[in-house]
């Protein structure tokens, strides 16, 4: 395990538990822990965990490579979440469902943040943590990659307008982000890591999931775009290469 994937958390935490069944028929086992009196907030991060982590590990052909799964709601994070490896970590308003006098708007627009946020983690135990660059230079590909695929695993579960949603709102300022002079490139080497958000320009991260999308679009039946890429995730399948592609 690389170093800067390893993590723990200590605190007086209550917990969600249940399995996931895997390939093989394992069962992991998974738990959302919270702050005390707050473990029923975490429930739905849990059911989307069950959902996505199989489908994750089919796309990948690679058996999830831990023992064991949990996620930790805090109450503060100065990065919003980390993918430490088997021990993620989420601030509470990112993975946390609101209390009970929300509106049917607002839990609609927390369950999606909710799903967007712990699919991108869980694609992370493979790449960047499984498998770990060796340079924060490409930080913008570790995280452009994990929300592509994130899109991708929660199109799959019936959240396809996911991407168009995100293209609506995000397209105009990127654009107009770059026309400006001091715009820098997607890839800058020797990016500086005095902290997490130093080694991540916000331009190149969001023209990495498009380029990323574009390239899983290569791949895609007769030229028609799709948003489950699964001839993108058959072609780096360890389990298919029989033959060049």
């Amino acid at each position: 395990m690389s170093v800067s994937v390893f993590a723990f958390t200590c605190g007086d935490l209550d917990y969600l538990e249940s399995t996931v069944k895997l390939s093989a028929n394992s069962e992991l086992p998974v738990r959302v822990f919270t702050q005390k009196g707050e473990s029923k907030r975490g429930f739905y991060a849990l059911e989307v965990i069950k959902e996505s982590l199989p489908i994750i590990e089919q796309k990948f052909g690679v058996a999830f490579p831990l023992p064991k799964l949990d996620l930790v709601a805090l109450p503060f994070l100065s990065d919003g979440g980390v993918e430490n490896w088997s021990v993620i970590q989420i601030l509470n308003e990112h993975v946390l469902t609101p209390g009970w006098d929300v509106t049917e708007l607002k839990l609609k627009e927390t369950k999606s943040r909710i799903k967007n946020i712990v699919v991108h983690e869980l694609v992370h135990m493979y790449v960047g943590d499984y498998i770990t660059f060796d340079s924060f230079d490409y930080t913008w590909f570790n995280e452009a990659f994990a929300t592509f695929m994130a899109s991708a695993i929660l199109a799959d579960l019936g959240h396809e307008n996911l991407w168009l949603e995100k293209t609506i709102s995000d397209i105009v300022n990127l654009k107009r982000a770059q026309s400006l002079k001091e715009t820098k490139p997607i890839f800058v080497s020797h990016v500086s890591t005095d902290s997490t958000q130093s080694t991540l320009e916000k331009e190149a991260y969001e023209k990495g999931i498009y380029l990323t999308r574009m390239l899983g679009n290569l791949f895609s039946e007769n030229g028609v775009p799709n948003d489950n890429f699964d001839n993108l995730f058959k072609a780096i399948d360890p389990q298919t290469q029989q033959t060049p592609i």
